[in-house]
């Protein structure tokens, strides 16, 4: 986790609502900003460092309070507060607009954030966990060291780790509540008995490495963890959130007839990636959806297996569901029996 996060998080919660234009009154009450009300509903904890509104029932942190008044980022909220607080500016930059804030700054009324939906993606709840966190060391060991990925890489396909999973999780139900992340397929249950650890309903309660799916509009619709453990299983999926391709946003920016090569499992196609592949990758050697075979109407197929049973069950699926739309592909072998990742492991350049 970022440093300057937990630097930021302690700036007084106070504060930083009076600079936002929040007025609190002797109680350490507000009018919400996330709806209308005439009596204050809005009660921080300096002790605490938290705020709760018990109208709407929103809460969070010193960040989270930032994020949501001026809709920005995670990471663009802990810019703010090192900028505003820290470093004494009056302005901030965040993405191409420029802030100028003041204690008596009008606030518009937020509408209150829908609840996830049981089996849908959850994108808001995505894009947080992967502003929030950074690539970590253990991460980097096995991403660039073991496999062979560049830092540019990971960075330009947006991949982080949470290696101590514990502190991110008091953050992250903290800001999103049970009830988002059940519906989200990061916990797997709905609501926390009381006397029972939130933290053994998370998904992920062993360090991972943390691969965000895109869609073509470049929403994070599908998180895929990968232990950093010995543990099984390896890999470690969203519950009951319906799979998406890995690296989909990428065919938004191509040309008709442009070859597209397709993966079994994220691994090979960041190896893929890196190579200047056209790829997206798929979770599972059956896990190939009739509906995406709509996507690759326009392009060149070319399918990357493992060379094991998996992987021959996986072409042929991929294969067999192009056929019948009268779409053609084809296979792409490597030298010696090797799949993707041993052959570009092992100084293979060159991939067709």
């Amino acid at each position: 986790m970022n440093s300057k996060r937990e630097i930021v998080r302690n700036i007084p919660i106070l504060n930083i609502a009076q600079r936002l234009g929040i007025r609190i009154n002797k109680n350490k009450k507000a009018l919400c900003f996330a709806h209308r009300e005439k009596t204050p509903s809005l009660s921080f904890d300096p002790r605490r460092n938290i705020f709760k509104c018990f109208g709407c029932e929103i809460k969070g942190d010193v960040i989270s309070l930032v994020q949501m008044i001026l809709k920005i980022s995670y990471r663009d909220a802990v810019q703010w507060l090192s900028d505003e607080y820290l470093m004494g500016r009056q302005y901030n930059t965040v993405g191409n607009r420029r802030r100028q804030l003041s204690p008596t700054i009008s606030i518009l009324p937020r509408k209150k954030e829908t609840e996830g939906i049981d089996g849908n993606p959850d994108p808001e709840v995505y894009e947080w966990i992967v502003d929030t966190c950074i690539l970590g060391e253990i991460a980097k060991a096995f991403l660039i060291g073991e496999r062979k990925l560049s830092e540019s890489t990971l960075k330009s396909l947006r991949i982080i780790s949470i290696e101590d999973p514990r502190i991110f999780f008091k953050d992250l139900i903290n800001v999103w509540g049970a009830k988002r992340l059940f519906a989200a397929g990061l916990i797997n249950k709905d609501k926390i008995e009381p006397g029972t650890n939130p933290f053994t309903t998370f998904i992920w309660r062993s360090p991972v490495i943390v691969f965000p799916f895109l869609d073509q509009n470049r929403r994070i619709v599908f998180l895929q963890g990968r232990r950093l453990d010995k543990g099984d299983p390896r890999y470690l999926n969203l519950g009951r959130v319906r799979t998406s391709l890995f690296n989909l946003n990428m065919l938004a920016h191509l040309e008709h007839g442009q070859v597209v090569y397709i993966c079994e499992g994220v691994t090979d196609a960041l190896i893929a990636y890196q190579s200047g592949l056209n790829v997206v990758g798929v979770i599972g050697a059956m896990g190939f959806k009739n509906e995406w075979v709509n996507y690759f109407l326009n392009y060149e197929i070319c399918i990357i297996p493992d060379r094991d049973n998996a992987g021959s069950r996986f072409a042929s699926d991929i294969s067999n569901k192009m056929n019948s739309i009268g779409k053609p592909t084809r296979i792409l072998d490597f030298p010696n029996g090797k799949d993707l990742s041993e052959f570009v492991i092992q100084g293979g350049k060159q991939i067709k």
